[in-house]
């Protein structure tokens, strides 16, 4: 299942994001993961670690997931948390 709020790093950024020499190649904001988890009235999996199963019970393939709090739109305002995923 394709969504649109999933991002492909490596067409944006022409690389995958690389975080402790593990590449990371999709991006979702949190909030979309959760609002689309919602919407399919799909139970369980409220809390960002385990974002893995949130991408699972939604169709997304996953190998690891990692968590960013940091992120921040164009003018420096956060953004919540970000999903990376490969």
């Amino acid at each position: 299942m394709k969504y649109g709020f999933i991002h492909s790093i490596e067409e944006e950024d022409g690389a995958p994001l690389v975080i402790n020499r593990e590449n990371y190649y999709y991006r979702a904001n949190w909030s979309d993961l959760t609002a689309e988890k919602q919407k399919q009235n799909i139970k369980g999996g409220d809390d960002v670690r385990v974002a893995g199963y949130v991408l699972d019970e939604l169709g997304v393939p996953n190998i690891r997931c990692y968590a960013d709090d940091t992120q921040e739109d164009a003018d420096g305002e956060p953004i919540g948390w970000a999903i990376y995923w490969t």
